[in-house]
């Protein structure tokens, strides 16, 4: 058995920062490994920055080894976040590929729908810094991202997952912003 963990946006990773805490004090009734798994548009967001770093000081704390005391006694692994928005896109505009809706005339209806469900404003806001407490803006990008494309590091967490059928999963998000609300 093992416990997954999803951080998503940065209360997402705020939470699993207290999770990290609450198992260097031993807290967990069992040794069972951790897994991290983060979903930020923002990689540099300060939350998911000091989750990280505590998730690094956890484990060389528990490579000291503290012997029967319960403290440091599950491994913890956390992987890279993911960032749903492609590369190669900073707006919605450039995710939706607006410029192809509005020009080819067997998409215009569909331009002219995706222009009614965003504002100029939420369609040209840079996502660098993630979706700025507009969760449908989230939605929309992970929605795109995830449609008709395998994700890797998805797929090997669905096949850990499966392979392991006692697994514990949990969700961390908020129900305000725009990352943790979106997904």
């Amino acid at each position: 058995m093992s416990y997954y963990l999803i951080g998503i946006g940065g209360t997402g990773a705020k939470c699993l920062e207290s999770f990290v805490y609450l198992c260097g004090a031993g807290l967990l009734q069992d040794s069972q490994p951790v897994k991290m798994v983060f979903v930020d548009a923002d990689v540099s967001c300060g939350n998911l920055q000091r989750t990280q770093k505590a998730v690094d000081l956890y484990n060389k704390a528990k490579s000291i080894g503290f012997g029967d005391t319960g403290l440091f006694k599950n491994a913890i692994d956390a992987v890279d976040p993911w960032n749903p928005v492609p590369e190669d896109c900073d707006t919605l505009d450039q995710v939706f590929k607006r410029t192809i809706l509005i020009s080819k005339p067997e998409y215009k209806e569909l331009g002219y729908l995706y222009d009614c469900l965003f504002s100029e404003q939420e369609r040209t806001t840079t996502l660098d810094k993630g979706f700025r407490g507009h969760p449908a803006i989230g939605a929309a990008v992970m929605s795109q991202s995830m449609e008709g494309s395998r994700i890797e590091s998805w797929e090997k967490l669905e096949q850990e997952i499966n392979n392991d059928k006692d697994a514990r999963i949990f969700l961390f998000a908020s129900v305000f912003g725009g990352t943790g609300a979106a997904g």
